[in-house]
């Protein structure tokens, strides 16, 4: 998990990116892949988020998918109920 020899958690800056929360200590503070996948640690896929922000993000972006889960499978069945 490291990138020519530096872990992500490297990047770890000093507030958070969302709400500009600024931490009394690093453990206050998260380490976030943008993009979601946990495996992709390029410098412009992290930012630093307080634990409040990352959580609510994490939070955000699954039920965005569960929604678009959702409307897909209502679509298939419509074009099943149409065939």
């Amino acid at each position: 998990q490291s990138r020519k020899g530096k872990s992500y958690r490297d990047f770890k800056k000093d507030r958070c990116a969302l709400c500009g929360f600024v931490a009394l200590h690093k453990c206050q503070l998260d380490v976030d892949h943008i993009d979601g996948d946990g495996t992709n640690h390029d410098p412009a896929n992290l930012q630093t988020l307080c634990a409040n922000c990352h959580r609510l993000k994490t939070q955000m972006n699954r039920e965005h998918v569960q929604r678009g889960m959702k409307d897909y499978l209502q679509n298939q069945l419509r074009l099943f109920d149409e065939s």
